[in-house]
């Protein structure tokens, strides 16, 4: 368990300090950061966060933390 609350503190701050717009670009920092993970691990992260995305300015979306 220690490993997915790790995982999910660092899914928290990389959304709060960036403009993530895919799960892959998250995925891919995620993984420069060390956490070797699936997408589906990913996406149930995302929702147990509750972690939604917002139209972003510029076009498209970006996630943010709830």
């Amino acid at each position: 368990m220690k490993a997915r609350l790790q995982r999910q503190v660092a899914i928290r701050t990389i959304v709060g300090n960036n403009k993530i717009t895919s799960q892959e670009q998250l995925l891919m920092l995620l993984k420069r950061e060390g956490f070797d993970m699936t997408q589906a691990t990913l996406s149930r992260d995302i929702k147990a966060l509750k972690i939604g995305k917002i139209p972003a300015p510029q076009g498209g979306y970006v996630y943010v933390l709830s």
